[in-house]
């Protein structure tokens, strides 16, 4: 599958299971195939902050922000 919509919400999916590095992963694969939008770094900024790894989260909220200035 090459739909960026697919990883996103699959992504999504996996946040709501708990499963984040999971999230990540298919987040990174939304981002590959489309990555001038700000959902999918939303969605995984908060992957990484729920892992805590809050540099990468902050770079994703910040990348999203440049993306729409409305997400916060």
């Amino acid at each position: 599958m090459n739909d960026y919509k697919y990883y996103l919400d699959y992504g999504i999916y996996d946040i709501q299971d708990g499963k984040y590095a999971d999230a990540i992963e298919k987040f990174d694969k939304s981002l590959e195939l489309k990555n001038n939008w700000e959902i999918p770094f939303f969605y995984r900024a908060v992957a990484h902050q729920a892992l805590e790894n809050f540099d990468d989260a902050i770079l994703d909220y910040t990348k999203a922000l440049e993306f729409n200035p409305k997400m916060t």
